[in-house]
């Protein structure tokens, strides 16, 4: 039997922890359940995961170069079509990829209880998304943007993006999804607009 790289096994833990916590929750994802679903030895999952809080990181770590890898935010684009551009890649990503949308959430809820060893984690999974977005900002801000809007946006594009996701998943309605993506695009365009300076 050819031997897997251990680079390979990696993300089969991680789609398979993806699968497990879309069925059984975050509370159900099991080592043991992992290892079946990714159809690897136990002792495998643990070679490549010293624990089961590294193997979910790794999850939203997936999920952050998934996204990256479509962000193509033009140079001085503006804030406000970049913010857009963003948020409409992020939501086809989702659409695409319905098992994270579904996983990040309980994962989510999972890092805001761990209040010891991993206490800001759920800060950190924040900041990893927003590392990504003020990055495409600043690379899109062009002379007539207000830079001090570029962390706010950020911020609002994530909570923007996650209500819409949300959405999604509890009505699954495609019409539904597509008609507030738009409305969301306008509202950003909007606001980016009201900051604008006026020498513009």
């Amino acid at each position: 039997m050819a031997r897997i790289p251990a680079e390979q096994r990696r993300q089969d833990f991680i789609e398979a922890t993806v699968d497990v916590i879309g069925t059984h929750g975050v509370s159900g994802a099991t080592t043991r359940r992992i290892a079946t679903a990714a159809d690897a030895p136990l002792a495998t999952l643990h070679y490549c995961f010293r624990t089961k809080e590294e193997l979910f990181i790794a999850v939203f770590q997936k999920q952050n170069e998934g996204m990256a890898e479509r962000l193509e935010v033009e140079e001085g684009a503006g804030l406000g079509k970049a913010a857009v551009d963003i948020l409409i890649t992020a939501a086809d990503w989702y659409m695409e990829n319905p098992r994270y949308a579904r996983a990040q959430f309980d994962l989510f809820l999972w890092a805001t209880r761990q209040v010891h060893e991993h206490a800001r984690l759920a800060a950190e999974i924040i900041e990893l998304f927003l590392k990504q977005f003020v990055e495409a900002f600043e690379r899109a801000a062009d002379e007539g943007d207000d830079l001090a809007l570029v962390l706010p946006l950020a911020n609002f594009l994530i909570s923007t993006l996650d209500g819409l996701v949300l959405g999604w998943c509890a009505f699954q309605d495609l019409v539904r999804f597509k008609t507030e993506l738009r409305f969301a695009s306008e509202a950003i365009e909007l606001l980016v607009a009201s900051h604008r300076s006026s020498g513009d």
